[in-house]
């Protein structure tokens, strides 16, 4: 299954990519004042945004993921989180209560934009619990010790209450960044 298509992924990459550009004019010229405003797609919304990509969610209702720099490579990429999530289906690891968003990477005269499913959820409030547990218990035991369950199942280093989703209606828990 497709999810997204190459036309939104252009649409958003071009924005972000003449977002950085008017961001570096100003920060080049050392001042503030009138400059040209690049104005977001109308209908888009940014949802998140990490260390090395930013996430927005279309009208149609897709989450695409763009890097904030294309030219290095270190850090979390797309292709990164595609070669992942790959990895991880083809492992044939799972857990009961556990998935991955539907996705399809979307390659752009190099510049890889993942297009993920939509996932409407309620991101976990964890703690370390250590002789007592202040946790939210969203799939019936605390919160912690099941991303670090899930964490551990999938090899998963930088998982943690920000990359990963409840969905109180489905009763399972989506990973929703799989980037390192």
């Amino acid at each position: 299954m497709i999810v997204g298509n190459a036309r939104d992924a252009e649409r958003i990459l071009r924005y972000v990519k003449d977002k950085k550009k008017e961001t570096d004019e100003c920060v080049t010229r050392n001042f503030i004042g009138p400059v040209r405003r690049v104005k977001m797609p109308e209908g888009w919304e940014l949802v998140g945004r990490g260390s090395f990509r930013i996430a927005y969610l279309s009208p149609d209702r897709v989450i695409y993921k763009v890097q904030h720099t294309y030219d290095y490579e270190y850090g979390q990429n797309n292709y990164g989180e595609f070669e992942n999530i790959v990895c991880i289906f083809q492992s044939r690891k799972t857990m009961p209560g556990v998935r991955f968003p539907k996705f399809t990477l979307y390659e752009l005269s190099g510049q890889p934009v993942m297009a993920m499913e939509f996932v409407k959820g309620v991101f976990p409030e964890t703690y370390i619990c250590y002789d007592t547990c202040n946790c939210q218990r969203f799939s019936g035991k605390c919160n912690y010790e099941t991303l670090t369950e899930i964490r551990e199942t999938f090899d998963l280093f930088d998982l943690h209450d920000r990359n990963v989703m409840f969905v109180p209606e489905q009763g399972e828990w989506v990973i929703i960044d799989v980037g390192a």
